[in-house]
């Protein structure tokens, strides 16, 4: 009686086994089950291993994909390097030229501190200078103020007695016309006294 084997590592469909523990292939060859089972096992090893050689030819396909757009990473990457070292080069020297310029500009900034310092200084100085001036200055405008006022007051009183005196030559003036022509209608210049005679001159001017 033929029935289907029952081998768990068969993978060869199709064959069958009797009682007497023979096994037929499927062409009708019997062997035993030891052998079908030693063949089975080749088999599915040979499966496996086919499987896993197209697995493994299928990774060695995405790795050699993977190495291609890496390789062109790479070479993108290492163009980019490139031009990264030529801008840091760049760079480096555009930063030197910064630096010297920066410390040529420190250098002037300091001096300009240095001569802004002095000229604050100055000025300070002669802000101080200036008030002391300013103040004798002012004491010497007072004084010359006052000084003139004085001199107004003196002027303004000179006045005062110069029309004082005026007023009073004038009125010395009249009192001689008067007398000089009381005297020349009486006939007696010769008895005029020697003042009067002084006089007479100024008297008789306006006679």
């Amino acid at each position: 009686m033929k029935a289907q084997c029952l081998c768990l590592m068969c993978s060869v469909r199709g064959a069958f086994r009797d009682d007497q523990e023979h096994v037929f292939d499927p062409i009708g060859n019997a062997v035993t089950l030891l052998e079908v089972m030693h063949y089975c096992w080749a088999a599915q090893r040979m499966e496996k291993l086919t499987r896993k050689l197209r697995y493994l030819r299928r990774l060695v396909e995405s790795l050699q994909q993977q190495n291609s757009r890496i390789a062109k990473g790479l070479h993108v990457a290492q163009a980019e390097v490139e031009s990264l070292e030529i801008d840091i080069a760049t760079m480096e020297r555009e930063s030197d030229k910064y630096r010297q310029a920066k410390e040529a500009a420190e250098a002037k900034l300091r001096h300009y501190q240095v001569v802004l310092e002095k000229a604050i200084t100055d000025l300070q100085q002669q802000q101080k200078e200036n008030a002391a001036l300013e103040a004798k200055l002012k004491a010497r405008a007072k004084a010359e103020e006052n000084r003139v006022n004085l001199l107004w007051l003196e002027v303004e009183r000179a006045t005062e007695e110069l029309e004082e005196e005026k007023k009073k030559a004038d009125a010395a003036v009249e009192e001689c016309k008067k007398i000089a022509q009381q005297l020349r209608h009486q006939g007696k210049f010769h008895s005029i006294p020697p003042l009067l005679w002084q006089l007479q001159p100024v008297c008789l001017q306006g006679s």
